[in-house]
């Protein structure tokens, strides 16, 4: 669960008040956040079973079936593939005996992973740069200038951090940018 708790004291019983401090070890698997999006999942899925009238499975295989046809139907209704995710790990962490079984259910999911294009962020406009050029130039003005520079010709991050003077040639009315 993210960073490593440090137990300290010297003695058993130190050691014992500052494990009562950090709650039950099962508290400590993964983050309240995750658990309660695995919650919000599992009931999703539930409340599925209940709308379609069917009786919670009882087998792993029969849990893989009917996980993978709900999976398919989040597909089809447009839900975000995160609550897809969230509904199998959250089953599996609940109910651990199903680790390592729900290889339909996987599979639809990478499947779904590789065909959901990302969603972008959108691109600032030139008011927006404005905006934020102006701001930079107050703090440092190189900094405005790789702004317009990042903006106007389309440089990566990385690209415009790597960009040296010897790099750009002024010519009349352009700017030769040579990246390597």
């Amino acid at each position: 669960m993210g960073k490593r708790r440090i137990i300290e004291g010297n003695s058993q019983e130190a050691r014992k008040m500052r494990m009562q401090e950090l709650g039950p070890l099962k508290s400590l698997i993964i983050k309240p956040a995750t658990l309660e999006r695995y919650r919000r999942a599992a009931d999703h899925f539930f409340a599925h079973l209940r709308r379609q009238r069917e009786p919670i499975p009882q087998t792993p295989e029969i849990m893989d079936i009917v996980l993978s046809e709900y999976i398919g139907e989040l597909w089809e209704e447009g839900h975000s593939k995160s609550l897809a995710g969230d509904t199998i790990s959250g089953l599996q962490h609940h109910q651990p005996s199903l680790k390592g079984e729900l290889k339909t259910s996987w599979r639809y999911l990478k499947a779904w992973q590789q065909a959901e294009v990302p969603a972008r962020a959108p691109p600032f406009s030139l008011q927006t740069l404005a905006i934020f050029c102006g701001w930079a130039h107050q703090q440092n003005p190189h900094w405005a200038l790789a702004l317009q520079l990042g903006f106007h010709a389309l440089l990566r991050t990385g690209e415009l951090l790597q960009l040296q003077a010897k790099d750009c040639t002024v010519q009349r009315d352009h700017i030769h940018l040579f990246l390597g």
